[in-house]
This record gives C-alpha cells, structure tokens and sequence, in this order.
C-alpha cells in the first residue's frame, strides 16, 4: 500500500507538471520552463524506446523525479506554506533558530561532509568490474568476440572499445545474435570480426553466460581454450560471425 504522504508528494508533482504546462506559453519562469522540457523530453524518450518493456527498467527515467520535485517546489510551495499555520511550539522554536545558533550547526554540518569527502578520496582505487578479462584481452591481442549481454557491454566500455564484445544469445541450442541494444553492423561478417567467446559464470546477481554447449554446437571445438580468473576464453582462428546463426538464416 502506498503511504498518505508518498501519495501526497506525488500528487504534488504531477499537480506542479499540470500547472506548469498549463501556464507554458506565458510564463516567464525560465527554470520551470527548462524543468517540464525535460520531464516531457525523458518521458517521451522512454516511451518510445525499446526500454518502455517492464516495470524495472522505469529506473531509466528517475530525473523526472528530482525534476519533478524542483518543479513543485517552484509553482506549489508559496501556495501550501500559505495555507499552513505554524502552531505555537513552531513559532517559539523559529524563533530561537537565531543565526547565532543556525550557523554553528551548519559549520558541522559542513565539516562533516568534508570529512566524509576526504575518507572517500583517500580510499585506494577499486578495478572496473571485468578489468582482468580486459587487460588479459588486450596483452593477447584478442579484439573482437562474442558473449552475453553484461560481458560484453562491461569488457567493451571499461576497454575505451581497443576490446569489443557482441553479445549473442541461444535459439534452438544455437548461438544467434541479439538484437537488443545492438546493431545489424556488429554481426556482419563482410564489416566485423570475431575469433572468441568468453564464457563466466556470474557473480550474486550479476548474471554471467555460460552456454558453453550452444557455444560448441555454433562453431565446433576451438583452437584453443584459456582459463582467467572466473573466465573461460575459447578461442578459434576464423571469423565466427560467417557462422553465427547460421541455421536459423538458412532454414526454411
């Protein structure tokens, strides 16, 4: 169940998103102006993205809330603190809150950010997930090959693309190419080349890939086999992209 002030705060936001596209052509607020652009730029980006597809992926569009919140706080603010009378006890209190007290705590309040700062920055850099595969990759000249989804997407970005990885999913027992977040161009054998697949086999709910049999099944047995860390690279001395999904292109 969603909590009186959880629906509160967004009936407030969506409230401030009605109210600032109802005065759009003749405000003159620039900022509010710039808020709901990009409430209504994120929306409609996701809407019609291939990332629109459950729940979860709603994480794709978590701006519209900080955006949101800015926005209530501009139109809504004055007209709610209008219409609230402070009590007693809260006025007394507002009272004593002098500079002479407020300043002291923010000074603290500081200082302890700066702390905290500090700590962080003197902590020892942590590696990029997957930079043992990556730097182990790129000693041995292994440039382009194929896994799943999170290999192939972490391995490419943290290798500043010297390493790129396709990632490849299993039909039929089969590997094929994925059509997610990917392009045609990739799995082209007359403008790509892979000669590799690496196999991992995850980590808590860092899903790995380990469709070693579909693998097999696709391109036969590699050349070689190398064993990093958690990692299995197999490796084959031809384009593997002539012959990935091959079947399922050929089939009636």
């Amino acid at each position: 169940m969603i909590s009186a002030k959880k629906r509160e705060k967004r009936g407030c936001g969506a409230g401030a998103i009605a109210v600032a596209a109802w005065r759009f052509p003749r405000d003159r607020d620039l900022v509010s102006q710039l808020l709901l652009a990009g409430i209504v730029v994120n929306l409609v980006t996701f809407a019609v993205s291939t990332h629109a597809v459950e729940i979860l992926y709603t994480r794709e569009i978590t701006p519209v809330l900080p955006f949101a919140a800015a926005l209530a706080g501009r139109l809504l603010a004055g007209r709610l603190l209008g219409r609230r009378r402070l009590g007693g006890q809260a006025r007394a209190l507002a009272g004593r809150l002098k500079p002479a007290v407020l300043v002291p705590f923010l000074l603290v309040v500081m200082l302890g950010y700066l702390a905290g700062l500090a700590d962080e920055i003197r902590q020892p850099p942590v590696p990029a997930q997957d930079q043992q595969l990556t730097s182990w990759l790129e000693a041995r000249h292994l440039h382009t090959g194929l896994s799943g989804y999170w290999e192939a997407n972490v391995v490419t970005l943290t290798s500043g693309d010297r390493v790129q990885i396709r990632q490849v999913k299993t039909n039929g027992g089969l590997l094929i190419p994925s059509a997610y977040e990917a392009k045609a161009d990739w799995y082209d054998p007359h403008r790509s080349t892979a000669n590799f697949v690496v196999l991992f086999p995850g980590a808590g709910r860092y899903p790995g890939f380990t469709q070693e049999q579909a693998v097999l099944a696709t391109f036969g047995k590699p050349a070689r086999t190398y064993h990093v860390g958690a990692y299995t690279v197999l490796v084959w001395n031809r384009n593997l992209l002539t012959e990935l999904g091959l079947r399922q292109r050929t089939s009636p």
